[in-house]
This record gives C-alpha cells, structure tokens and sequence, in this order.
C-alpha cells in the first residue's frame, strides 16, 4: 500500500519546499500543485515568499550593512536546501515506515 501525503505531512513541509518541489519530489504519494495550495489556504500558512522576507532580514542583520545581496541570496538559498533536505529525508523515513507495514 502507498502512502499518501496528508495535510499535516504538507503542514510540516511549507517552510522548507514549495508544492511544486512537494510534487516533484513526492510524485504520485502527493497531491498535485494546486491542492497543496489550498491545503495551505485552508490552514492560513501559505505565505512561504514573507518567510524567505523575513528570513532575508534576519540575515543582512545579523552580518551587518556591508555584505552585497548575492552573499545574502546565497546564504538564503543554503539556508533553505538545507531544511528541504532535512524535511525531504523526515518524510521519506515516515513514508518507509508505513509502507514496511504492508
């Protein structure tokens, strides 16, 4: 039996990977695009471009006014593989587990 994503499954993902990337990486074990942004809707989260705002803010900072923005892009985008991965790897793990049932 397939796993399936879940609302909470895309709740635990919305920092770290658009439902684009969810999609991609998940294929047919996730809903399609849209559906994840109405899950999002549904929970008031889907505001993932003011995470990466104020995430960005917290950056420049916290390393001062003197870095350009293409070290603060890069950061950002570290930052971010980074959770998407750890986030990617969780899940995966917890879609094992329940297949492994079966």
């Amino acid at each position: 039996m397939k796993y399936r994503l879940n609302d909470n499954d895309y709740r635990s993902l919305w920092m770290a990977a658009s439902p684009r990337q969810i999609r991609e990486e998940f294929g047919d074990r996730s809903h399609s695009v849209r559906t994840i942004y109405r899950v999002y809707k549904k929970y008031g989260i889907a505001g993932i471009n003011d995470h990466k705002k104020q995430v960005r803010l917290k950056i420049s900072k916290g390393s001062g006014s003197t870095l350009d923005e293409g070290w603060i892009n890069h950061k950002l985008k570290d930052i971010f593989e980074v959770a998407r991965e750890e986030a990617f790897t969780d899940m995966w793990a917890k879609i094992k587990k329940f297949e492994a049932r079966f």
